[in-house]
């Protein structure tokens, strides 16, 4: 199999110590059949959506994370926000571990053994129990401001989907692989986009 690298990058607005909810994934097909899984979380962020899943009020320290006592958590955690997919069947990940890296953790997982797949489906929810949908607009807080802070400057707004689909249908061919994430009417644009 052909090594492909999948990179999901989402942003979820809300209060926090920092402005945006960030969580980084990065998917590698490896050519020993297996799906390595590398996901970067702000600990914060990370730890009051834990503690809410688990109903934790004890402080939840480095330690206690990397240290197998919250593992089996931690697995349950990922495998309920992070769905991957093949041909429309779930797969099952297995969290290897998680590192502290400054004020994130990088966490580890990976599915063995993948079957010859046609479709690959990845549905990326985590963090998302920690902010409610639908909030008042926040100061300085929106679309735009996001793709203006993105240091790589690869980002652009694109105030609707027909924009949208211009911008994707340039920029891919028959094998490219299209990831399109959001919230709200998104699965509208998404349906649409497929069925053209």
């Amino acid at each position: 199999m052909n090594k492909l690298k999948l990179i999901l990058i989402v942003f979820c607005l809300g209060f926090s110590v920092h402005k945006y909810y960030v969580s980084t994934s990065l998917f590698n097909f490896t050519d020993s059949n297996s799906l390595q899984i590398t996901v970067r979380l702000f600990k914060d962020d990370f730890k009051e959506a834990f503690k809410k899943k688990y109903d934790i009020n004890d402080i939840l320290t480095d330690k206690m994370l990397i240290d197998s006592l919250y593992h089996n958590n931690i697995n349950n955690y990922f495998n309920s926000f992070l769905i991957v997919l093949l041909d429309d069947v779930k797969n099952k990940l297995n969290f290897l571990g998680l590192e502290n890296k400054n004020d994130m953790y990088v966490f580890y997982l990976e599915i063995e053994n993948l079957p010859d797949f046609n479709n690959l489906s990845i549905d990326n929810k985590l963090l998302f129990d920690i902010y409610s949908a639908g909030e008042s607009e926040i100061n300085q807080i929106s679309s735009q401001n996001i793709i203006k802070k993105i240091k790589q400057k690869k980002g652009t707004y694109l105030n609707n989907f027909a924009d949208a689909e211009r911008a994707i249908l340039k920029k891919i061919n028959t094998n490219s692989i299209v990831l399109i994430m959001g919230a709200g009417n998104i699965s509208e644009f998404v349906k649409s986009f497929v069925e053209d």
